[in-house]
């Protein structure tokens, strides 16, 4: 779950339904305080149980298990993953209607993999990625978790994205301290 403040609402990824979720606050009573009485809930992106995926307006976007979330607030994005998919979406709350409200950033959907470091984030390969986070310099952290690696995507932004591994080299064990983070093993990240 991430809260967007500006908008006073929360978004949560319901994995086993394949949508994204949305709570709206009610008028502000105090401070952030709000009743929950005053909260209202509906589909934000994605159509109850139907797996699939699809890019394109929130309500004709599709999605397979959507897991990890982080909200770019400043720019009005949010990051999603998706283990079923093994993909990282990129969602505009300021254009949910618009045909291309939705993106596929990272990752070839339906294709899992440990693939393309280095290169552009589409034609990469993730394992069921999870975990997400945005770095403070803007850069995407995500947990590449049956890849049992950490991969970041330097400016998730640019006309054509990259990927990079930051931590783990793939390898399902744990050890190791110093520089280099990628050449040490990581066991199953899966927050960030």
């Amino acid at each position: 779950i991430v809260v967007h403040h500006q908008r006073r609402e929360a978004y949560v990824a319901e994995s086993g339904r394949h949508v994204l979720r949305r709570i709206s606050f009610g008028p502000e009573q105090s401070g952030l305080n709000f009743r929950i009485a005053e909260t209202y809930m509906d589909v934000l992106a994605g159509a109850v149980d139907t797996p699939g995926s699809a890019d394109g307006s929130a309500q004709t976007a599709r999605f397979h298990r959507p897991t990890g979330l982080t909200l770019d607030e400043d720019r009005d994005l949010l990051y999603i993953t998706e283990r079923g998919n093994h993909t990282v979406r990129v969602l505009d709350l300021s254009r949910l209607n618009d045909d291309d409200a939705l993106q596929t950033l990272a990752g070839q959907p339906g294709q899992r993999g440990n693939f393309g470091d280095e290169g552009p984030a589409l034609q990469a390969q993730l394992n069921e990625p999870r975990g997400v986070a945005l770095g403070p310099d803007g850069s995407l952290y995500i947990a590449d978790t049956a890849n049992h690696r950490v991969r970041r995507i330097p400016d998730p932004a640019a006309e054509t994205p990259t990927i990079e591994a930051v931590l783990g080299d793939g390898s399902p064990a744990s050890s190791g301290v110093g520089l280099g983070a990628a050449s040490f093993p990581v066991d199953t990240p899966v927050g960030l």
